[in-house]
């Protein structure tokens, strides 16, 4: 039976994702919903939309939906001057792999940055990056709060809306919390765990995140692997 897998965010931990690929072992029947956030902050911003790329090229149905932070790098790039996107993308997004050799943004990025949607029905499970607006009489029209909006779904929303579940990631959640949340069939199902934070943190307990996530839908199982990229 085919299988669909929603992955939390990956910030440019490419090594890292190749390893979830490997475990889950996803093949073309199934359905893999990447939830955003593919870039900055990791090592290899670049390898892991080569990876995204490299499945759908290979005929594998992958939904990879559009995050924060690639909203922040097209805006960056529609707005500013040439020399202050590129110091954007190498000192701020650290993810100087995605310009050419003039320091520009590769079109074939662009193009991915450009083409990505900001939600996808999973059978009864809503996938965006971040959340949803409670006061929005259509919220899948009100894109800051699909990329930007940190604060748990409302259910009775949901329900409105046809869905059961809001999978989403953005804000790192405790794997303990993620967890539960799959656990209990909570209606609020984070699947972002920090990958990228791996040594103690001002914020964060680091202790409780470092890992990337995956939600195997029709097993419904957490799967989740740590980070070997830091």
């Amino acid at each position: 039976m085919p299988e669909t897998y929603i992955i939390g965010d990956i910030h440019g931990c490419s090594q890292t994702l190749k390893a979830l690929l490997e475990f889950i072992a996803p093949n073309k029947q199934d359905t893999i919903v990447f939830l955003g956030d593919y870039i900055d902050r990791g090592p290899d911003s670049a390898g892991v939309i080569d990876s995204i790329l490299k499945l759908i090229s290979g005929g594998y149905k992958v939904i990879p939906l559009r995050g924060n932070h690639e909203e922040n790098i097209l805006k960056a790039y529609h707005e500013y001057d040439a020399p202050t996107f590129t110091h954007f993308v190498k000192r701020i997004s650290k993810s100087r792999n995605l310009l050419d050799r003039a320091g520009n943004l590769h079109p074939k990025y662009l193009q991915f940055f450009t083409s990505l949607p900001c939600y996808y029905a999973a059978g009864n499970i809503l996938c965006v990056h971040a959340g949803l607006n409670p006061n929005h009489e259509n919220p899948l029209k009100d894109t800051l709060n699909l990329l930007e909006q940190r604060q748990p779904p409302v259910k009775n929303q949901l329900e409105k809306m046809g869905f059961k579940y809001l999978a989403h990631g953005h804000v790192p959640a405790n794997i303990s919390e993620i967890e539960q949340a799959v656990k209990t069939h909570s209606h609020d199902l984070p699947l972002d765990n920090g990958c990228i934070y791996t040594q103690p943190h001002k914020i964060y307990d680091y202790t409780q995140l470092g890992h990337l996530c995956c939600l195997a839908v029709d097993k419904w199982e957490l799967v989740r692997v740590g980070n070997v990229d830091l």
